[in-house]
């Protein structure tokens, strides 16, 4: 049987998320993030409120200046022009089996607070490598791990 990861529906709006570990090697940072699922994006996303989550092992924060080694800007709904850097990141899901399931992904971080309050998004890059299953009624939101 295939890892399979529980997530969860937000009060309120029932939007879908799910908990991940992300860790930014080259930083040597880390923070637990509660991304929105996201069918309609294009690419993995951690915004602001998100990105001040990280802390190095020693329990340091990253800097809010941190460079991150590319740039990329993309536009919203809203579609104005929001300014990312792009960063290798692992993902580490908490799984059924086994314990810990990891995916290594190139995610946007934000690089200005314009994204304050906004969730961070798991998005296509990501989800074309699993099974979405989405019962609202039931209350149920899982990603599967094919095999």
């Amino acid at each position: 049987m295939a890892p399979s990861l529980r997530g969860y529906f937000s009060e309120g709006r029932r939007q879908p998320y799910v908990v991940s570990r992300v860790v930014l090697p080259r930083l040597g940072a880390g923070a637990e993030i509660h991304f929105l699922v996201d069918t309609g994006a294009d690419r993995t996303v951690i915004h602001w409120g998100d990105r001040m989550l990280f802390r190095t092992s020693a329990g340091a924060p990253i800097h809010a200046d941190e460079m991150f080694s590319g740039e990329a800007s993309m536009s919203g709904i809203s579609g104005a022009a929001v300014p990312y850097g792009e960063e290798d990141a692992t993902l580490l899901f908490r799984t059924d089996r086994p314990a810990l399931t990891s995916a290594e992904i190139t995610a946007c971080v934000a690089l200005t607070p314009d994204s304050m309050g906004v969730p961070s998004l798991l998005s296509r890059d990501f989800l074309q490598h699993v099974r979405l299953d989405f019962n609202m009624p039931g209350d149920e939101l899982a990603l599967l791990w094919e095999t």
